[in-house]
């Protein structure tokens, strides 16, 4: 008896059972124990991001880009090496205050219902007084209440069981423009501060990804050169970087971009790798005063015709100078 089975497709990864009578015995084979977890949600690229806010309503065609450009522009996202949007951590501290204090106003339902309201608005079935009333009224009672319990201190802090070494006071996590980091409550008295050991993430949100400890195992060992301290690997959305581990004390950053390679144009700067619009590409570090380019990476080698920098190329290496045949 086919069943459902005459209009149910069947897939190629299905198997079907083969016949079997009741209370027949069946012989066993084999056990396979198979392990399987639950995989998080794809994250958003723009496009599936736009088919969410289309889905439930939120924005329209014309603010859709404007949204999304917005939300990267304020450091609430960044796209990874996927060209994926991962939040960041100050979106994830904002996201637990609004949540949190202002539910009804993060409810998608609230935006999308706004969005109607708006509409008949414009259709002129609605009048825009009543519907701003409605909304604000309550809304501004709320955010004066929310001023008066709320403090910068308790929205941007994260107590800890940490105590400070230097003079014994807790130890809290604050947020800085490179992440978390460590403080101590006493300061400006006492202003220690350290790095978070297991802070840094990669764009996709993994503690210690590849990429990261393949990076820094190429500058193990080394200590800043102003203030001594060890160097850290971190990642940022342009790629992984060296800081010193003393920040927000010391900010120093190693120039992890040089090739080593004496600018053939001014003589004093070093070609290094950096990034446009268009791309990573090469040039001076010593822009602005010294604009000389390449738009492939240098081999230290110099063209035996004209003595212009070789740059790596799928054949090899090529003479940068396009004039030199």
């Amino acid at each position: 008896f086919d069943g459902y089975l005459k209009i149910y497709p069947q897939s190629a990864k299905e198997n079907i059972l083969p016949a079997v009578a009741a209370k027949e015995k069946l012989n066993l084979e084999e056990i396979i124990a198979a392990q399987h977890f639950t995989e998080p949600p794809a994250r958003y690229s723009d496009a599936t991001l736009v088919k969410a806010m289309e889905k439930y309503g939120i924005g329209r065609p014309s603010t859709y880009a404007p949204t999304i450009s917005t939300v990267i522009e304020r450091n609430y996202a960044e796209r990874d090496q996927n060209k994926k949007l991962a939040p960041t951590e100050i979106a994830l501290v904002v996201n637990d205050v609004l949540v949190k204090h202002f539910p009804e106003i993060v409810d998608y339902r609230f935006t999308a219902e706004m969005e109607e309201n708006l509409d008949d608005i414009a259709r002129g079935g609605k009048e825009w007084q009543k519907i701003i009333d409605d909304f604000y009224e309550p809304f501004a009672k709320n955010l004066e209440q929310k001023r008066k319990e709320l403090s910068k201190k308790e929205l941007t802090e994260e107590k800890t069981d940490e105590t400070c070494e230097k003079c014994g006071s807790p130890m809290v996590i604050k947020m800085g423009r490179y992440g978390k980091f460590l403080a101590c409550t006493n300061y400006p008295e006492c202003k220690n501060a350290k790095n978070l050991n297991n802070g840094d993430k990669d764009r996709d949100g993994t503690k210690d990804s590849e990429e990261l400890k393949k990076f820094a195992a190429n500058f193990e060992g080394q200590k800043c050169p102003e203030c001594g301290s060890p160097l850290v690997a971190k990642i940022s959305k342009y790629g992984p970087f060296m800081a010193c581990s003393n920040y927000p004390q010391c900010k120093f950053i190693l120039n992890t971009n040089g090739t080593g390679i004496p600018c053939p144009q001014c003589g004093s700067g070093e070609i290094t790798r950096k990034r446009s619009r268009r791309g990573f590409f090469y040039g001076c570090s010593s822009y602005p005063k010294c604009k000389f380019t390449l738009w492939g990476k240098p081999t230290g080698q110099k063209c035996s015709k004209c003595g212009s920098l070789m740059v790596e190329s799928k054949d090899g290496e090529k003479c940068s100078n396009k004039e030199c045949k």
